[in-house]
């Protein structure tokens, strides 16, 4: 899957489970509630799992891809 904003140069690529995340962001659905999907989905053999989906949002609205909801973080 590749992202692009309009005012960027260069496409985001999305694999594997980013893919997943961005398939799960829908205005809804608050960061807690994806992790906790994920969690359902993957095991976290690491533990870094929130860390790691916290990051990949983060860099997401760095970007302008994603942006708060008025009642949601996504």
């Amino acid at each position: 899957m590749a992202l692009l904003h309009l005012d960027a140069t260069q496409p985001v690529v999305l694999e594997g489970t980013a893919s997943t995340i961005w398939e799960l962001i829908d205005g809804q659905r608050t960061e807690q509630s994806i992790i906790a999907e994920l969690d359902a989905s993957f095991e976290d053999q690491t533990g870094q799992m929130q860390t790691q989906v916290e990051g990949f949002l983060a860099s997401l609205q760095a970007q302008r891809l994603i942006e708060p909801a008025s009642n949601t973080l996504l």
